[in-house]
């Protein structure tokens, strides 16, 4: 057969309860130790662990005794560092995990600019990403993995084709378009990535 590509990077999330519950958080870590490590090892690949952002609403998808959104989200924080130590002396120091900071981000602009913030969540459900908090995510990444911004789109244009060929743009059961960020929004949610992650 022929030479298999090995991959750079595997990036990895959780259901975002997932690493704030320890029963959880300890079946995770016996997943990743146990059947992603070998992978991990074999294509000499970086983990990318996100921490996910705490939901819009306190009490959805019965997460109401994870607190406020700062306690559900140190929640987080504090499950998937336990993801990366899980992995850390497992691993040689040319391919250490790492944490994307997304839920960081996400608190950052909740504390910093909450209008924006109610953005960054999916107004069907509250808990996923919409748009914005897409791009803010995908910034976050490529600090994480690059350790530096991606290009700021410059205009309306290059922000929409971003999303020309996203599915649930697209998606007949959505009704509306989604709404992008704004060029103005673009730079904010760039700047705090960068911000965070440095």
């Amino acid at each position: 057969g022929g030479r298999r590509e090995k991959w750079d990077y595997v990036v990895f999330n959780d259901h975002t309860q997932g690493p704030a519950r320890v029963d959880s958080r300890r079946a995770t870590q016996e997943t990743l130790v146990e059947n992603y490590l070998p992978l991990i090892l074999e294509n000499e690949a970086t983990a990318v662990i996100i921490e996910t952002a705490a939901y819009r609403l306190p009490e959805i998808n019965n997460s109401k005794d994870l607190g406020s959104t700062h306690e559900f989200q140190g929640l987080v924080k504090e499950g998937v560092e336990s993801y990366i130590q899980a992995l850390r002396s497992k691993l040689p120091p040319a391919i250490q995990p790492r944490v994307a900071p997304v839920g960081t981000a996400y608190l950052y602009v909740h504390d910093n600019n909450r209008e924006l913030w109610e953005e960054l969540f999916d107004p069907f459900d509250n808990f996923h990403p919409s748009p914005s908090g897409t791009f803010l995510q995908g910034c976050v990444l490529h600090c994480t993995m690059f350790g530096s911004p991606a290009p700021l789109p410059a205009t309306e244009e290059e922000i929409a084709r971003l999303w020309s060929d996203a599915r649930v743009m697209h998606h007949p059961k959505m009704g509306e378009r989604r709404r992008l960020p704004t060029i103005e929004e673009a730079e904010y949610m760039w700047n705090v990535a960068n911000n965070i992650c440095s």
